[in-house]
């Protein structure tokens, strides 16, 4: 008895820990009810819930495949979460952020995507009650579906039998009707639907004589929800034809569409008809397109055998092209017409010209393309409705065939890592005879590219303002290329090729060395395209000037002026290329020579003398002396100049007075000149001091002077 007990306690106690375990782990549903709201209309969770595959379903009525819609979540009452997100989807994405009011409901926007083509959509939530409790996950299954609506108008209700009529369907959402192209059977009646362009069209043929009640249905993308809350993925299309005989029997044949060549004229093609109890067997039926006797041959028709699926083994023999849509083809014994069928003799699929579209350019016939490029194709041809045409290596983005049998549009990339240097054109994957050339850019890319060292670090060609000003020896001059900046992914150039023009003049302008290099190519690196780069023409050391010039940089006079041109070369180019030009002058400081003057008119003051002397005539200067430069002038010199010498004073004073001051002493002298350029003559002011050598005394001098330039 107490172990009775004590089992009975162990299975309470175990129990109540367990439905406590379970509360925490999975707790109640917090959400009450979720409601969708698109312009006028909402759709409640808790009120609009329809089952549907076995699952229960929020619906959403849409009009648009991006539709925008408002979502509010209402929490169970004393419910307060600690964390409520709605998780994210391909199928939609949150506008704005989810926001709670008031304790008492979550909202937030949502903006679908392709809601026609999505499949099985649901709002995913995760939420917690309290930071002790465990995630939970809860989903809402939405059904979005459109109030789609289809029927047809006939003008005429008659019918005749084994005669396809086409009819327009008219609907509000034709992107909702889903298109097999099939034929179904009934038992009176066959028919299918089919697209063209923005239009639906269902085709009847019917197969028994009688007013029948034709019944049909059409299949929907995304269901329609009827008043009962039931769901369908159909439509019916329901109307009452008139279904009458023609004269003759109209006997279906199979394939429809027969490819005529050569070969088929002598061989033929095994084909299938209808069987009829008219129909004879081993005999050769002519085929025309006109029931009265003499009608052109459009093909034989010769009966083997029947089948057991009430058809015809025949073989038929095509001679001339027809189409099914230029009317019936009458089945004649000789010359009196016993049946009617309709079929289509199609030429061979050919291709008899490829045009190239870019965008912003005009249709071109070269097939030259270009690696990365999106392009349209043009085919041109005979019976191109039929081909099944690819571009082996190239991915196809989009076929337009609607403009004609003849002409075809297929929108394609040309992928950035194409390895092949030829595209072929295959059809039914044969060969069409036809290649798309692939190129490599060859764009002109600007100088961005090109570094310049001349010894001061390498700089950008394209940075470089104006000329250069260096103060010191140019040793070389190192022309080199940053390859990895020529291709992205974004934008291919291809190689650079261009001319480099260098001309190096003295300061005098005089011309001391010209050379040219013609052709320079610069391949790209480092990019997706660098294995088909490369060549031998690719440049692949810096180009030092010293190994091209005679005179090398570093035997330049001062102020030497290097200048480097570089030009794309056009003709390997579709469009004119780059042109930069950089000049390189050596810069000087200041520059020492030996200048002869002719100071006159000398105010000269011996320190052994308390007064002045007089005037001076000409006398001969001789100085070792200092040239200044202005550092942002070109070649231009400072007003100054300072240095050391001979002066003989009166040097030119002949007189045999005593009382000359002729006398030859050693000088500091500096001289201020005017600033006037290509003057041969000037008048500079001396000033300096020095030592005599006669009167064993030192001077001061300062004075005009007479300075000749030759």
């Amino acid at each position: 008895m107490f172990r009775l007990f004590f089992l009975l306690a162990f299975f309470t106690i175990q129990n109540w820990l367990q439905a406590q375990y379970y509360k925490r782990i999975i707790p109640a549903n917090p959400i009450k009810d979720i409601i969708l709201k698109i312009d006028t209309l909402a759709f409640s969770y808790q009120e609009d819930t329809i089952h549907y595959l076995g699952s229960s379903h929020l619906p959403l009525r849409y009009e648009k495949d991006d539709e925008i819609c408002e979502l509010n979540i209402f929490l169970q009452p004393s419910i307060n979460l600690d964390k409520l997100e709605l998780l994210p989807s391909v199928d939609f994405e949150m506008i704005d952020s989810l926001i709670q009011f008031n304790y008492d409901f979550y909202r937030t926007r949502l903006k679908f995507h392709q809601l026609t083509n999505s499949k099985f959509i649901s709002l995913i939530f995760r939420h917690k009650k309290d930071a002790s409790s465990y995630e939970h996950l809860t989903e809402i299954k939405l059904l979005p579906y459109q109030q789609t609506i289809a029927s047809i108008y006939p003008k005429d209700k008659e019918l005749y039998i084994g005669e396809e009529k086409i009819f327009e369907i008219a609907t509000n959402h034709p992107q909702n009707i889903f298109v097999d192209n099939l034929w179904k059977s009934t038992e009176k009646f066959d028919y299918r639907i089919t697209r063209s362009g923005s239009k639906i069209r269902l085709h009847i043929v019917a197969k028994e004589l009688g007013l029948h009640k034709f019944v049909g249905y059409i299949p929907l993308a995304k269901p329609v929800i009827q008043k009962d809350k039931q769901v369908s993925n159909f439509l019916t299309i329901e109307e009452q034809f008139d279904v009458r005989s023609s004269r003759l029997a109209f006997l279906e044949i199979e394939p429809k569409d027969i490819t005529l060549d050569e070969s088929l004229r002598k061989t033929g093609i095994e084909v299938q008809i209808s069987n009829h109890r008219q129909l004879k067997m081993q005999r050769t039926y002519r085929l025309e397109a006109k029931e009265e006797p003499g009608g052109a041959l459009i093909a034989e028709l010769f009966t083997k055998a029947p089948l057991s699926n009430d058809q015809v083994l025949c073989i038929l023999r095509p001679y001339e092209h027809h189409k099914s849509t230029e009317g019936y083809l009458y089945i004649k014994d000789r010359d009196e017409a016993k049946f009617l069928t309709n079929f289509s003799i199609s030429p061979k699929t050919q291709i008899n010209q490829i045009s190239i579209l870019r965008e912003g350019r005009e249709w071109t016939n070269s097939l030259v393309v270009n690696p990365g490029e999106i392009i349209y194709v043009k085919l041109e041809g005979v019976a191109l409705h039929k081909g099944q045409f690819k571009f082996l290596g190239a991915t196809q983005l989009k076929t337009d065939s609607s403009v004609s049998e003849n002409m075809m549009m297929i929108k394609l990339k040309i992928p950035l890592s194409i390895a092949n240097n030829k595209i072929e054109v295959l059809d039914h994957d044969q060969p069409t005879g036809f290649f798309l050339i692939v190129k490599e850019y060859q764009r002109p890319h600007a100088f961005d590219f090109i570094t310049i060292d001349y010894g001061n670090n390498p700089k950008y060609l394209h940075k470089i303002v104006g000329p250069i000003l260096y103060n010191k020896p140019i040793r070389d001059i190192v022309i080199d290329f940053d390859r990895d900046s020529i291709d992205s992914r974004e934008q291919l150039y291809g190689k650079q090729i261009f001319s480099i023009d260098i001309k190096i003049t003295n300061v005098r302008g005089q011309l001391v060395d010209l050379k040219r290099i013609d052709r320079v190519t610069v391949c790209p690196e480092n990019c997706v395209r660098e294995a088909f780069y490369r060549g031998k023409d690719c440049q692949t050391e810096p180009i030092r000037l010293n190994n091209i010039v005679s005179t090398k940089t570093f035997d330049l006079e001062d102020w030497s002026k290097i200048e480097l041109f570089f030009q794309h070369l056009n003709e390997k180019y579709e469009s004119d290329g780059y042109r930069q030009k950089t000049e390189i002058y050596l810069q000087r400081l200041s520059n020492f020579d030996i200048d002869v003057s002719f100071p006159a008119g000398l105010i000269i003051k011996k320190f052994k003398e308390n007064r002045y002397g007089t005037l001076g005539g000409v006398s001969l200067a001789v100085i070792a002396q200092f040239k200044f430069y202005r550092p942002e002038k070109i070649a231009q010199l400072r007003p100054y100049r300072i240095g050391i010498g001979t002066i003989a004073l009166d040097a030119f004073n002949f007189s045999s007075n005593n009382t000359t001051t002729r006398d030859l002493g050693i000088v500091v002298l500096g001289s201020i000149f005017p600033q006037k350029r290509d003057t041969k003559l000037s008048f500079p002011l001396y000033g300096g001091f020095g030592y005599l050598m006669q009167a064993d005394d030192f001077f001061f001098l300062l004075g005009p002077g007479i300075r000749i330039s030759l």
